[in-house]
């Protein structure tokens, strides 16, 4: 009998696994308007987050991505087996647009696919091998930059659905090689953040199902990639330096898209922006208007540049700021979109029910409405938020204001069977959150579109049209209707412009002219 032993060994290569701002160029490179767009946007960002293989992706279902337990159910992985993914924030931003915005215009009847095509069929490899040459490196980069994270290699290995671990193992070498090539090029990463790191990873384990799980989040929390030579360390210290500063006095996500931005420019101009001319800047724009991005996305690309500048200023680096004489484009201001009285009493009427989730998405509906939240603020609202006795909720808003709003009793109500009720049959892990998911962890913003989605639906209104701010614009032209001072509604709505809540005066004299003259022509109104 042959010795098998001695068959030729065969080799195993390294998987090629791009860097973090590969990814984010490849990304940006798929912004911009359109259903398509937005389809592309969110399948890449899909891959990407959660690490799926090409055939996984296109054969999701709607049913598949659950916003509220914020999990994807990858079915008939390879090999037939099924796994769960976290679903990270960042993606279900992008697929709740494309699911609000964009599939609704690609479906032709009925269709369970996630992803349709234009034809309205459901998408096949094929598509998203033209829209990433290389789909299978996304996942690559997920299990590389997780173990760069400090992931343990079990936990990726159920991420991944692979049936051994040794074929996860190979990532680690991906990360070793990165890491001696690191170390010859600058100073290494300091042990007590990479200590850190793995602590907030293990505290962000996929049993959590928090928005945080997955591997944009991390990366957005402030966990730098080795970087591969001195020279790019030193090209992206100055944004590094600003968006530290930027930390201690903006949002969160402000941050977030300002790094987006900048890192941007830097990629256009091919090196370090502190010397950019107000020519280059001028082109930069141009270049964007030519891609066809959205005049609001060239707008706060255009701040993050001039906030950018004016840092440098301050800090003497240079003596102008090149982008203070950028044209911005024209933003044509449409009037608020709201609903009628009787169409927000049927979605709080569809949240009728006992049990914890249906008093918790009551409880969600009326303070959106009664207070006229916005939904980053709902969801971030703590138990001590709200003074029940006094009938006060206090929230912090844009720019980190905090507001104190009235609520109504309607709401009170709601609240309070939903604490006293729903909550504790929620709260498996203690938390200070007013809203929770069904696992326990805090309810997400993409969470709260699902919900409101499920109620639109229940109530007979049109689901692609109902979304959280729609509720906080009914809020502020209903009090107008019925004689609120101005003043008010925008301390209200934590407005900083009296011209921002002037826009809601505008929706009120229209659908006054449209309730006295019904059947008057449009002239005349």
């Amino acid at each position: 009998m042959p010795d098998t032993r001695l068959g030729p060994r065969r080799g195993r290569r390294l998987p090629d696994a791009p860097r973090r701002d590969a990814v984010d160029k490849e990304l940006a490179s798929l912004e911009g308007e359109g259903p398509l767009k937005l389809r592309n946007r969110a399948l890449v960002e899909l891959v990407y987050s959660a690490g799926l293989r090409s055939a996984e992706a296109v054969g999701l279902d709607l049913g598949d991505v659950d916003f509220e337990q914020e999990h994807v159910h990858v079915r008939h992985g390879k090999g037939g087996k099924d796994r769960v993914v976290p679903l990270g924030e960042e993606a279900a931003h992008w697929v709740s647009r494309y699911l609000h915005e964009a599939r609704p215009g690609l479906a032709r009847g009925a269709n369970d696919a996630l992803f349709l095509s234009a034809t309205g069929k459901r998408l096949d490899t094929s598509t998203l091998r033209r829209l990433i040459p290389h789909p299978h490196r996304l996942r690559h980069a997920f299990a590389t930059h997780l173990l760069e994270g400090g992931a343990d290699l079990r936990t990726i290995q159920e991420l991944l659905g692979h049936s051994s671990l040794s074929t996860t193992q190979i990532y680690s070498h991906v990360d070793a090689r990165r890491l001696r090539k690191s170390t010859t090029a600058r100073t290494r990463v300091p042990e007590r953040r990479t200590r850190r790191e793995a602590t907030e990873w293990r505290e962000l384990q996929p049993g959590c199902m928090q928005p945080g799980c997955c591997l944009r989040e991390l990366i957005a929390g402030g966990m730098s990639l080795p970087q591969e030579t001195e020279e790019q360390s030193r090209m992206s210290s100055a944004v590094d330096s600003f968006l530290a500063l930027s930390t201690a006095r903006l949002a969160p996500r402000t941050v977030d898209a300002y790094k987006r931005d900048l890192r941007d420019l830097e990629a256009w101009l091919g090196g370090e922006p502190d010397g950019a001319t107000p020519d280059q800047l001028a082109a930069y724009v141009a270049q964007l208007r030519a891609d066809g991005l959205a005049a609001t996305t060239i707008a706060r690309r255009v701040a993050a540049l001039r906030s950018f500048y004016r840092h440098q200023v301050l800090l003497g680096v240079r003596p102008d700021n090149p982008a203070a004489e950028l044209e911005l484009p024209r933003r044509r201001r449409a009037l608020p979109k709201t609903m009628s009285p009787g169409e927000v009493e049927r979605l709080i009427d569809a949240a009728a029910g006992t049990t914890p989730r249906a008093l918790r998405d009551r409880a969600l509906v009326e303070l959106l409405y009664g207070a006229g939240l916005r939904v980053s603020e709902a969801v971030g609202l703590d138990r001590a938020s709200i003074d029940l006795e006094r009938r006060l909720v206090r929230t912090i808003g844009k720019g980190s204001k905090e507001r104190v709003v009235p609520i109504g009793r309607e709401a009170v109500d709601a609240v309070r069977r939903y604490d006293s009720r729903g909550r504790p049959y929620l709260d498996k892990r203690h938390r200070s959150e007013l809203f929770l998911n069904a696992q326990g962890g805090p309810l997400t913003r993409a969470g709260a579109f699902f919900i409101l989605r499920r109620l639109a639906d229940m109530a007979g209104l049109e689901p692609g049209r109902v979304h959280p701010h729609l509720l906080r614009h009914s809020f502020a032209t209903h009090l107008l209707e019925g004689g609120a001072d101005l003043r008010s509604v925008q301390e209200m709505l934590g407005h900083a412009d009296l011209a921002t809540t002037e826009l809601y005066t505008h929706v009120s004299d229209r659908r006054r002219r449209e309730f006295v003259f019904p059947s008057a022509p449009p002239r005349s109104r």
